[in-house]
């Protein structure tokens, strides 16, 4: 049977509703400020910089927010499933702590997950909803990346934004939810694809190709479908925008291959009469709420169902791309089932 989305909220430096973040998204307007309380040194580079980050109103609202939403659940809810990040994160103790301190009969139903071994036990859990095992979960990423170890981590290795760089990566905290369920809902969860970049880390062109080759193993037919919709996740950087761009060209290439190029040329095939390209609106989170961690999946769900759902300019479907720890990958395909005759038209 299929999964649906029926249900979804967030607590973000954009604040507690997802309308709030898609116009952030959208007009291009970052929760993203320059913290000048903190200065770190880059890489080599021994200047002081000044950090971007995305911080939650108060130091409490993230405790609040995860009491809030859980106090709440209705008992149908079968699971809830908390991703949290690796336990040799410096952040991980504090996201326990956090959990540990809900009522007992709250921490019952709560089944933890690591942030890298998500994109493997994710697709069980939707398996055993559509086969019936269970009948709603809750699915939960909360994280904060705005101490001082992650940050000097990434100065470290000269990947964090600052006042001085403008091509690194801004760091932030937020909780973000969904609730999946077999009972009918507006957004469906068509498929989901999990994929590791043996590459990562390296550079050259073999880790751009990561990407397409596992977008590929969405495909109902030969080739992966061109989605209306992609939301990337933790995209920041001219390396990620070289990937998708690199994506585009392999799976819906604009242009001939060299071979068919030069058969044209010499009257072996004739002149191709292509359909012009749907359109597709790319989405990048991260550039206005920084890298969320653990929260990154479920924060970008929840910018996909209120994109697609936008009453001025609905969408068919989505694809959302989130790649996660040490090149762990998960891609997933939603479709607006209120828009489903119109997809691709």
């Amino acid at each position: 049977m299929p999964v649906f989305i029926r249900d979804y909220g967030v607590c973000l430096a954009t604040g507690g509703q997802p309308r709030a973040l898609l116009c952030a998204v959208l007009a291009g307007i970052p929760a993203v400020t320059t913290e000048r309380q903190l200065a770190l040194r880059m890489g080599s580079d021994n200047r002081p910089h000044f950090p971007g980050t995305a911080a939650l109103p108060d130091t409490l609202a993230l405790a609040s927010a995860l009491e809030v939403l859980l106090a709440r659940l209705p008992n149908a809810t079968d699971r809830v499933l908390v991703i949290v990040p690796d336990q040799h994160r410096a952040r991980y103790a504090y996201i326990r702590s956090l959990l540990a301190d809900l009522p007992g009969e709250q921490q019952a139903r709560i089944q933890p997950l690591s942030e890298t071994g998500l994109a493997q036990q994710l697709p069980q859990r939707i398996a055993e909803l559509a086969d019936g095992e269970a009948g709603e979960m809750l699915l939960l990423g909360m994280d904060s990346l705005l101490d001082i170890t992650s940050l000097q981590d990434y100065a470290d290795h000269g990947q964090l934004r600052s006042d001085k760089n403008s091509e690194g990566r801004a760091l932030g905290e937020g909780l973000a939810w969904l609730v999946l369920s077999n009972r009918e809902g507006r957004v469906q969860w068509q498929d989901q694809v999990i994929g590791h970049e043996s590459c990562h880390g390296m550079t050259g062109p073999a880790p751009f190709r990561a990407l397409a080759t596992m977008l590929n193993g969405l495909a109902d037919e030969q080739k992966a479908r061109r989605p209306s919709l992609v939301i990337q996740s933790r995209a920041q950087t001219a390396s990620d925008a070289l990937e998708w761009h690199y994506t585009c060209q392999t799976l819906w290439p604009s242009r001939l291959s060299p071979r068919a190029n030069l058969a044209m040329r010499k009257g072996e095939l004739s002149a191709p009469q292509p359909d012009p390209l749907p359109p597709m609106q790319v989405l990048k989170p991260a550039l206005a709420l920084g890298e969320l961690g653990a929260a990154s999946l479920p924060m970008a769900l929840v910018l996909a169902c209120e994109r697609m759902q936008w009453r001025h300019q609905p969408v068919g479907d989505a694809l959302v791309v989130d790649a996660g720890e040490d090149g762990q990958r998960i891609a997933i395909q939603l479709a607006n089932l209120n828009l489903q005759g119109a997809i691709h038209e």
